[in-house]
């Protein structure tokens, strides 16, 4: 029963409830230059989460997203958000007071470490941890950790966008869904709806090394190169083809390499779990989640470069034309708000255990940005593991720079560092093919 002062989730919301050990975090790590004590940028960090995301407010007084003053209660078939009476910015931006990362990696065995660790179930669940560094340029990496339930990855990046920097520029929102299209693709989600549903149900599961076995909770995070997002542009040019469909046929070749590796020849084709953003264009800066998802199958049988991106762009294009994605959410949207959550997650579980990995391309920013005069260096951001699956796949794009990076659950995927680098290779055998030279990708590496 809700409460006076209460707001009870939504369908897409509640979809994200921790359930057993998977507590669905959002993870990203940005990293900024620093010229101050790690002390005083720590309080210039709080500060700015006070003033422009925490305490602001419209101008009628209301808080602009009070979703970061409220914890989660949960009901007796809902769940609803509830302010936190208590709230203390204290608990919710500090320093890390372990011992200092001397590399990259010890930095991303801390980002692993404190995936695993639950919030405080008197506290809004999200938390912003200031990681001091002593390797390369000493900068200060800031973990961002936060409840999927309170919103998702594109109304993140729009708030770091348009809400936390010093400076804001305007550019150019990229949109799946306008109004006459997302109208056009709920009539067609009407049609196809029961049998894209029958077909789903009884879509065989995966079956590799990379989907199966028992998954143990604990994540590795790691993330390697950034790639010039003009170079993939110029093999989108040359492909006919978009910058996303590239992407995720480098991964798709990443993955063949992988398997090849492991002494798997001619992997069969693999099914990825895709975002997708459905929001429509607004002027208006929420914290929700907005977004559902397609399962294409990802042509990891095809050993042909240039067969294999044209595969990818035709399976792609199919599932993002077919409205399997407002079929999906629907489905979602309404398995929650009819059903008990214990149900709910069972056959989500089902569902989802169809799938191998997930796949996220979020465009960022494309100019820098900085906070309280700390400049930002790069950033990259983890979805959580749905259910079952084994490892996921990030995509994001910053100033010109395309980021990667990969999660996984260590039983499935012990080392996740051998798919970043299949990924590079996978740009430069690309550029090599479509542009015609091999050296062209612009990585270069993040500590």
């Amino acid at each position: 029963m809700m409460v006076l002062g209460e707001q009870y989730l939504n369908a897409l919301d509640s979809l994200w409830i921790p359930h057993r050990q998977d507590l669905f975090l959002i993870n990203a790590v940005y990293c900024f230059e620093n010229e101050d004590s790690f002390d005083e940028r720590v309080s210039r960090f709080r500060q700015v989460f006070w003033d422009r995301l925490v305490n602001a407010k419209k101008a009628n007084g209301e808080l602009l997203y009070p979703r970061f003053r409220c914890l989660i209660r949960p009901g007796l078939f809902q769940y609803f958000f509830r302010e936190d009476q208590s709230f203390k910015i204290e608990n919710h931006v500090f320093g890390w007071e372990g011992e200092v990362p001397r590399s990259k990696e010890e930095l991303q065995a801390i980002v692993s470490k404190l995936n695993t660790e639950p919030f405080p179930e008197a506290r809004s669940p999200w938390s912003f941890v200031c990681i001091p560094t002593n390797f390369g340029n000493n900068d200060v990496i800031l973990l961002l950790r936060i409840s999927h339930t309170l919103g998702d990855g594109v109304s993140m990046i729009k708030l770091l966008t348009y809400r936390l920097p010093d400076q804001v520029v305007p550019q150019k929102d990229i949109q799946n869904y306008s109004t006459t299209r997302k109208t056009l693709h709920l009539a067609k989600a009407m049609f196809i709806a029961p049998l894209y549903l029958l077909k789903w149900f009884l879509r065989p599961a995966d079956q590799s090394i990379l989907h199966g076995a028992e998954v143990s909770g604990l994540k590795k995070f790691t993330w390697n190169e950034s790639f010039d997002l003009q170079s993939i542009r110029d093999i989108k040019s040359a492909a006919g083809s978009t910058v996303n469909d590239i992407l995720m046929s480098c991964f798709t070749m990443a993955l063949r390499k992988y398997f090849q590796r492991k002494g798997i020849d001619n992997p069969k084709d693999l099914t990825a779990c895709v975002a997708v953003d459905i929001r429509a264009p607004t002027k208006e800066l929420s914290c929700d989640n907005q977004f559902t998802f397609i399962f294409p199958k990802m042509a990891t049988a095809t050993k042909d470069i240039i067969k294999q991106v044209n595969e990818t762009q035709a399976r792609m294009g199919y599932s993002k034309a077919s409205g399997e994605s407002l079929v999906t959410a629907s489905f979602l949207s309404l398995g929650q708000e009819l059903l008990p959550h214990f149900l709910t997650s069972k056959v989500n579980a089902f569902l989802s255990d169809k799938a191998t990995c997930v796949f996220s391309n979020v465009p960022g920013p494309q100019h820098m940005l900085s906070m309280r005069g700390s400049p930002l260096k790069y950033m990259i951001f983890f979805p959580p593991l749905k259910e079952h699956l084994g490892f996921g796949l990030s995509i994001f794009s910053y100033a010109g720079r395309i980021i990667v990076g990969v999660q996984s659950d260590v039983s499935v995927l012990p080392d996740p560092e051998m798919v970043l680098e299949e990924f590079g290779n996978a740009v430069k055998e690309m550029t090599a093919k479509y542009i015609g030279h091999g050296n062209g990708s612009g990585a270069t590496s993040h500590s």
